[in-house]
């Protein structure tokens, strides 16, 4: 046995309470028992139950257990062991009886707002112990008719629950639709007995008790008692109004009051005007209201079609009424299962169906009053339920409807601000920052602006839908830390402000993720995300809380790459799995998993680790949420994650080729959307540089992709990109030996107009110099002038180097522009000493650095133009020649510059003067660079200088080489016929001539 020694301290018509010792806890508890168990009070017992085990309060008696004992259902509490309310009041100051009551009126607030509603507030249920000190306090007990507010409530409609005298006139009528504010009735006669030493209500009979509070209001206690003061009396009178509309709306509103007459400050109770009289009067006296109707009969008949209009409009308040408790039971009801052990809310959603079905149906009434009213109620449900965009459309129909009430203002506001704060979320898998402001200053204009004009005039309401519109101004007027004050400061039965509240700090994070300091980016997401799980202790189930963990998992990774962190990624990226499982039928869900888990492929990547099991994850994200911002960390997790596979020698085409699909789809399923017309072209751009097949056609899509971006969004970022592509094409025809002006002036068209506005630009100056250098390296290949190219990008790098000298890419590029303008001065027999010069000033270790072998080709070219611009001083080039052969053969060893270190070998001996160099080193040469080109059959560049190094060849031994050299000829006159334009003097001599 559980229980040992039971005595009977109490008993009730159903049940008794008996004082045991609880074996397992080692003291004694109050357990509640049934007279005999049927399976409606069971079901009542087991009710009670589960209702005081959500409650965590200091005055509520708290529960150990329950279960079975003998075949009796039974409930183990707290033992209090203390008196009645009305016996503890014995000889306390009226000051000291309220303020025995604030701890019990908070009690039954934060019962309220676990959805629960007491419905038997008595002197009998509030026991009062003198603790250790001597101090009074009071406990809530027997919850045994408690009201669950969720579905499933076991009071039907008519039934009569409750103490006599005490009941709220809802109850006694045996009003289904019971809520919080029969407590605050029943408050209200407690506190009536504690002022006045009698009950309001209180007859011979029960019947006669219920009459009178069915149809008398008791005199006001000041009347009663002079001593007893008005403000406080008022606070009474407030409590017990028969229309519970007149009440007070909240226990927390009751406290309030009687915490401000403690204080001696002001009261907001109403004053006994006139019409709460003549109103309270005429349903005292149900025959003296005939008469007077009867005799005001006349003049109304007289008005009969504006007394129609008034019942009309009393009926379209009564629905409006009934409207406006679906929309908040729908509210309570999702708020109250997210409060619940960890479950799928889609459920929940789903079983509202029925009350949005009414809601919808109320649309069609032939009364425009009625279709307002279901309009907005239908809008707030949507809300509820989280479809911000059926909630925007419907709640755009009830403003422009009219009446614009203060109550409307809010909640299309509050759906306007949510939806402005997603649209945010939604931007950061945009790699580019100016594209994310651009979006994120769209998104300003077309939600927060109006969002803002609806709160201000929200700001005359009341209530906590006036408070949160206060708030939200704030917040975004950068009063922050004001914000969170003015929401920390509502207190009503609900989770929205709390919730609030961790949004604005996830909201503040996302705007810091590019401006702010990462320090204070770390502190933002830090405060988030204790925010977000303190909100998740309250309300597991909470589907919005764990998306903005999820949200924040992704800020997290985003910081992690800014402050470049080497730590293993992924850690806690798990929260967004609990995300989906707490609404699987919300797309919004898995769209932010989508971007998390990009975010996390993306940074393994960066990582030289797989992202496989990353990007498994993002393709069931996407296709799970099919939304734009998904679909979009799809096309770049593939694109990641092919160059990951290139990197190791790997095949990645096929990613690519994904990459494209997904992106096209994306575009053809949102074809308004910037990011995804960007991301489509650089997955275009990627595969045609590394996917092989032909290149125009690549780059072709891809540049197309980028101008149709640019038609959606001409902002800088969209032009550098596009501009990058141009110039990519332009660089891979001049490799081809084909004309690149028209991608590259596109490109400089593009650019220029960008660098007047911002100057100092260093992402326009680069492709700017790029640009120009191409264009530079087709003239010089054609034999025409090119020292307006290649001096304007030799400038541009100079500039970008003025602004940050450590970019050694921008010297090497610097370096090749000034090569190619020296080798273009010696050809048409200018001097390159100058420029020569510049070269070796900008790279003085250029011959003696090893850690790069990619400069071994640079000095050897260096070492080789130098040669040959001394030579024009008589300056012998034997030695010179022979220090370049030898760096350019070092280059021969490393894959990437291979082709290049053997074009500029054949380059040097072809170009050697009779006496320079041996024919054994001829010999060598030939057999060096065959086979390089061999290896390399595409290389136009190097086709060309082996030609040329086939004609040296065959002019010393016509018998051996003619026919190698003419087959080389001929490849070159077929693939760049243009590129033999500044060498035809070579060729002379040979068995034909060139054309």
């Amino acid at each position: 046995m559980r229980f040992h020694s039971a005595v009977a301290i109490g008993q009730g018509g159903t049940g008794r309470v008996l004082r045991a010792f609880d074996a397992e806890l080692g003291h004694d508890v109050a357990l509640k028992l049934l007279h005999v168990s049927t399976p409606a009070l069971a079901a009542r017992m087991r009710r009670e139950a589960a209702a005081l085990a959500r409650l965590d309060h200091p005055n509520i008696a708290r529960v150990y257990g329950s279960g079975e004992q003998e075949g009796l259902p039974y409930i183990a509490m707290q033992l209090i062991e203390g008196v009645p309310l009305d016996r503890a009041a014995i000889g306390l100051t009226l000051e000291a009886r309220v303020a025995l009551m604030l701890p019990v009126i908070d009690a039954v607030h934060t019962a309220h707002r676990a959805g629960l509603v007491h419905r038997d507030l008595k002197p009998a249920n509030i026991l009062v112990e003198t603790t250790a000190d001597g101090a009074l306090k009071p406990y809530v007990v027997d919850f045994g008719l408690v009201l669950d507010e969720a579905p499933g409530n076991l009071t039907l409609a008519g039934e009569f629950l409750g103490t006599p005298g005490y009941l709220a006139p809802e109850q006694a009528a045996g009003d289904g639709a019971l809520d919080r504010r029969c407590d605050v009735f029943s408050l209200g006669v407690v506190l009536y007995e504690l002022i006045t030493g009698r009950s309001p209500f209180a007859a011979e009979s029960v019947a006669a008790t219920v009459v009178r509070l069915l149809r008398h209001d008791p005199p006001a206690p000041h009347r009663l008692d002079p001593r007893v003061p008005v403000p406080l009396s008022r606070i009474v009178m407030q409590c017990l109004d028969k229309d519970r509309r007149h009440r007070y709306d909240t226990a927390r509103a009751l406290y309030e009051d009687l915490a401000a007459w403690l204080d001696g400050r002001p009261v907001s109770a109403r004053p006994d005007h006139l019409p709460a009289r003549v109103r309270r009067w005429l349903r005292r006296s149900p025959a003296r209201a005939v008469a007077w109707a009867l005799a005001a009969a006349l003049p109304l008949a007289a008005a009969g079609v504006g007394l129609h209009g008034r019942i009309e409009s009393a009926r379209s308040a009564r629905l409006a009424q009934d409207y406006a408790t679906t929309a908040m039971a729908i509210a309570r009801d999702l708020e109250l299962a997210a409060m619940r052990p960890a479950q799928d809310l889609a459920l929940h959603r789903a079983r509202q169906q029925q009350r949005l079905a009414t809601l919808r149906h109320a649309l069609t009434s032939t009364s425009h009053g009625v279709r307002v009213a279901a309009t907005e109620a239908l809008g707030r449900a949507l809300f509820a339920l989280g479809d911000l965009e059926g909630a925007a459309s419907v709640l755009a129909d009830a403003w422009h409807a009219g009446p614009r009430s203060a109550g409307l203002a809010a909640v299309f506001g509050r759906v306007r601000e949510r939806a402005y704060a997603d649209r945010l979320a939604s931007l950061v898998a945009i790699a580019d920052p100016d594209l994310r402001l651009t979006l994120g200053e769209r998104a300003r204009d077309d939600e927060l602006r109006p969002a803002l004009a609806l709160f201000q005039q929200a700001r005359s309401g009341v209530g906590a839908e006036a408070r949160i519109a206060e708030a939200l101004l704030a917040y975004h007027d950068d009063q922050r830390e004001h914000a969170q004050a003015l929401l920390a400061a509502i207190d009503e039965p609900s989770l929205d402000a709390e919730l609030l509240a961790a949004q604005l700090r996830l909201d503040h994070a996302l705007a810091g993720l590019d401006e702010a300091e990462p320090e204070q980016t770390h502190r933002d997401l830090v405060d988030a995300r204790l925010a977000f799980d303190d909100l998740i202790e309250t309300a597991r189930s909470l589907p919005a809380a764990h998306l903005g963990r999820c949200r924040l998992a992704t800020l997290e990774l985003r910081l992690a790459s800014r402050l470049g962190s080497v730590d293993p990624p992924g850690e806690g990226i798990e929260v967004c799995d609990l995300a989906i499982a707490r609404d699987s039928g919300d797309p919004a869900l898995p769209a932010a998993s989508a971007l998390a888990y990009g975010a996390l492929a993306r940074r393994r990547v960066m990582l030289d680790l797989d992202p496989a099991v990353a990007l498994a994850r993002v393709r069931v994200d996407a296709e799970r949420s099919r939304r734009g911002e998904a679909w979009l960390a799809l096309g770049q997790a593939l694109v990641s994650a092919s160059e990951y596979h290139r990197n190791r020698g790997e095949e990645g085409d096929g990613l690519l080729l994904e990459a494209e699909t997904v992106l096209a789809a994306a575009v053809e399923a949102f074809p308004a959307d910037p990011a995804l017309w960007v991301e489509l072209g650089t997955a275009q751009q990627v595969q045609a540089i590394h996917g092989g097949g032909d290149p125009d056609t690549g780059f072709g899509r891809a540049a197309a992709s980028l101008e149709q971006a640019l038609l959606l969004h001409d902002g800088l970022a969209t032009r550098l990109r596009l501009a990058e592509i141009l110039v990519w094409w332009g660089n891979e025809r001049y490799h081809r030996g084909q004309p690149p002006g028209e991608h590259l002036s596109r490109a400089i068209t593009l650019l220029d107009p960008a660098l007047l506005r911002q100057p100092d630009d260093l992402r326009i100056l680069q492709r700017l110099a790029f640009a120009h250098w191409t264009r530079g390296q087709y003239l010089v290949a054609t034999g025409v002038p090119a020292d307006t190219d290649l001096g304007l990008a030799e400038d541009y790098y100079d500039r970008v180097l003025a602004v940050d000298p450590g970019r050694r890419s921008t010297r090497f590029n610097r370096l090749s522009v000034q090569l190619t303008l020296a080798r273009h001065r010696l050809q048409r027999g200018d001097r390159a000493t100058e420029v020569l010069e510049r070269a070796r000033a900008g790279f003085p270790d250029l011959e003696t650095d090893p850690s790069d072998l990619g400069l071994t080709v640079q000095a050897g070219a260096l070492r080789l133009l130098e040669t040959r611009d001394r030579r024009r001083d008589g300056e012998p080039a034997r030695a010179g020649l022979l220090g370049a052969r030898a760096l350019l053969g070092r280059a021969l060893s490393h894959p990437r510059d291979r082709a290049a270190a053997a074009a500029q070998l054949a380059d040097l001996v072809a170009s050697a003067e009779p006496g320079d160099l041996g024919d054994d080193i001829l010999e060598a040469e030939l057999v060096r660079v065959g086979a390089v080109r061999s290896n390399h059959p595409d290389n136009r560049v190097l086709a060309l200088h082996h030609a040329r190094l086939l004609a040296r060849a065959a002019r010393r031994d016509p018998g051996r080489w003619q026919d190698d050299a003419l087959a080389a000829l001929a490849g070159v006159e077929r693939d760049t016929p243009a590129y033999l334009v500044p060498y035809r003097d070579e060729f002379t001599g040979l068995a034909r001539p060139v054309p």
